[in-house]
């Protein structure tokens, strides 16, 4: 069981239940990704554990692989802070909520081409 911590000192932990006494892994300093995150206010897994989804207090959107634990792509088309984030239950959709008034709605890319 895997649990995630999200943080307005911008990390976000990835924890192995099972594995409490090791440390966990900082989720916005992984491979690939450029910069370190704004405060992360909210986060979801996919409905098959494979893919988190990250929102940050100034409108990003990150995505990230979970084993191994890669940074994946960000969602960019918000201009005000991401409130809420979630997976639609067959995991090929990303629905954000944001200040700045509007739901996204964000589609799986194409199987040749897929980020998440």
């Amino acid at each position: 069981t895997l649990l995630l911590s999200t943080s307005f000192d911008s990390t976000m932990k990835l924890f192995d239940y099972a594995k409490l006494d090791q440390p966990p892994i900082d989720l916005c300093m992984v491979r690939g990704t450029s910069t370190r995150a704004s405060g992360v206010v909210c986060a979801a897994f996919s409905p098959t554990g494979t893919w988190i989804v990250a929102g940050e207090e100034y409108g990003g959107v990150r995505v990230f692989t979970v084993d191994p634990p890669v940074y994946s792509c960000s969602l960019k088309g918000h201009i005000a802070g991401i409130k809420g984030v979630e997976f639609s239950h067959m995991g090929d959709r990303i629905l954000t909520g944001s200040d700045d008034g509007t739901l996204r709605v964000w589609r799986e890319a194409p199987a040749s081409d897929k980020k998440w």
